[in-house]
């Protein structure tokens, strides 16, 4: 009887322990479910906003959802017909050139906020971004280093061996850069890719401001028609909302305005190079590296007192060198932070007209050191470990205003450069892309031209001189011409007809567009005296008819 006791007791702790184990199994299984991180990036305006938090999610939740259980109400958007357009996180709100966007394990999405399904273990980052002329390319990860704050602890990383200097004091390590083989970019070659880019452009008609440019630049004949087209928009956006333009899309502006021989200086009775040069907008690496750009187009002449004279804008574009030698977008970054080879590279195009003063000299060469480390073996450059022709194009142009510039170093980049190139004339942004980018076939093509012209900046259009566009509509009366009853005029329709067309260009208001019109003359039929009585007499005779057969009618019936 004890025997059967013992083995009833221990069979049951057995079935008990078996039971708490499935339990706590369950349990942890139900726990974990379906979850998903959210991050927001306010970028330099508001840093991290929300370090990665891990949620759970149901079935069909999108990454807009996501957003709205974490944020609740201070998430602010707007239905609009492609679905839901996100205006503001936390009250930082997009601006006629900033704004939302997200990406998901570190590529962009493809559909809106609200059509992107969840799936387990997405990692949603809702990024800030300031100026669109000049999106980050970072990885989340790179992004919270950057700023810091949410950051974990590393294991520390073995220092590098130290040698020991003659004076028995230790050096550190130095890595020589490698020797660059002898790369020649026959001329030929060079000019064949930027007609084919340029007639490409050409076909599709000018679409940015950098289009403008490169095609001003390029040389080849830009109808009057096609800039007037393009500027006209342009202009009376300065007219409706100018208070909106940031630095970048200001400095650009005047640049583009320039290339299609405007005087920014005359837009819609707005002076655009005084109100850059007074703008309390220009607090960022690029809108003090566009703003020198943008007042040295023309050599304007800035008054000393201006907030931003040329030697506080180099001032201020020394100050926020980092110690690698090289930039980035936010000026109050720390020095120490890695920098951006695309951000350097226009820093070097703004700078280059100032390369023989001498606070700028060393300037100039810590970034070219910079920019010769960060070249790759094939000669191309990337940004956040990414290669793309985007910043090998904005290394182009930097390099290619500096002086002492190594020309193989150089050119091996634009042989890079040109291996991205389609048969079409687009440049693809990836090396492994199959389909053409508008921007980067945008800066491919700025690229080329800065190499042909080495030492002479593609944004100086200080010794052009040609017939300026008066930006201004050009209202036109309508030719209405009276109707009169005419009787067989063919020699005078026929004068009409031959009248010579009105070549002038046109301004359609309403659309925002220009239109090259010709009167034309619509044939109508003529409206002669003999219409009207021919018609009168028709009736007449269907009455006498009508009357007769009722008399005929009547006598048969007597």
């Amino acid at each position: 009887m004890a025997m059967l006791k013992k083995w009833l007791l221990t069979s049951l702790m057995a079935v008990a322990l078996v039971f708490v184990s499935f339990a706590n199994t369950v349990h942890i299984t139900f726990a974990e479910g379906k979850t998903a991180k959210l991050a927001i990036i306010g970028e330099s305006q508001k840093g991290i906003m929300l370090c990665p938090k891990e949620v759970s999610i149901e079935d069909g939740e999108t990454a807009f959802s996501l957003l709205q259980k974490v944020m609740g109400d201070k998430v602010t958007s707007e239905s609009m017909s492609f679905g839901t357009y996100i205006k503001g996180i936390d009250g930082l709100m997009a601006g006629a050139t900033s704004g939302w966007l997200y990406d998901v394990n570190d590529k962009s999405a493809e559909v809106g906020a609200d059509s992107y399904k969840l799936e387990s273990g997405d990692v949603v980052a809702f990024r800030y971004v300031a100026d669109w002329s000049n999106m980050s390319q970072q990885t989340l990860q790179q992004t919270l280093d950057k700023f810091g704050t949410c950051k974990t602890v590393e294991e520390p990383k073995p220092e590098e061996p130290k040698t020991e200097k003659p004076d028995g004091k230790p050096e550190d390590k130095v890595t020589e850069q490698p020797k660059q083989e002898k790369v020649e970019i026959p001329a030929a070659q060079l000019n064949e890719a930027i007609s084919k880019t340029s007639e490409k452009m050409l076909q599709d008609g000018i679409g940015s401001d950098w289009v403008a440019i490169g095609l001003a630049r390029s040389g080849v004949n830009v109808p009057l028609e096609t800039k007037i087209n393009y500027v006209q928009p342009v202009a009376e956006k300065v007219k409706k909302r100018l208070n909106r333009f940031s630095a970048t899309d200001l400095a650009r502006t005047i640049i583009m305005m320039n290339a299609m021989n405007v005087d920014p200086t005359k837009v819609e009775g707005q002076n655009l190079v005084q109100n850059l040069f007074e703008s309390d907008k220009v607090n960022s690496v690029t809108g003090y590296a566009f703003t020198l750009l943008a007042l040295d187009t023309k050599k304007y002449e800035i008054p000393a007192e201006a907030k931003w004279n040329r030697a506080a804008l180099v001032q201020a574009l020394l100050q926020a060198q980092h110690t690698d030698g090289g930039w980035t977008y936010d000026s109050s970054s720390s020095k120490e932070s890695a920098s951006n080879v695309d951000v350097t590279s226009m820093v070097l195009a703004a700078l280059a007209p100032y390369q023989d003063q001498a606070d700028v000299k060393p300037a100039i060469q810590k970034a070219v050191d910079y920019l010769y480390k960060q070249q790759l073996g094939n000669g191309g450059f990337a940004a956040d470990g990414q290669e793309n022709s985007n910043s090998t194009a904005q290394a182009i142009i930097g390099l290619s205003l500096v002086k002492d510039v190594d020309h193989d170093r150089l050119n091996k980049a634009v042989q890079n450069l040109m291996s991205y190139q389609l048969p079409n004339g687009e440049f693809k942004w990836l090396p492994s892309d199959q389909k053409g980018s508008g921007m980067a076939t945008e800066q491919a093509f700025l690229a080329l031209l800065q190499f042909k012209d080495l030492g002479k900046s593609i944004y100086d259009w200080s010794n052009v001189v040609e017939n300026e566009i008066d930006t201004k509509p050009i209202v036109e009366p309508e030719t209405t011409v009276e109707e009169k009853e005419v009787v067989e005029q063919p020699k005078q329709q026929e004068e009409l007809q031959e009248q010579p067309k009105d070549e002038n260009l046109k301004v359609v208001v309403d659309n925002e567009r220009v239109n090259k019109e010709t009167n034309k003359n619509k044939n109508q039929l003529p409206q002669t005296g003999a219409s009207s009585h021919s018609a009168a007499t028709q009736v007449g005779m269907g009455v006498l008819c009508i009357a007769s057969a009722y008399v005929l009618w009547r006598r048969k019936a007597a």
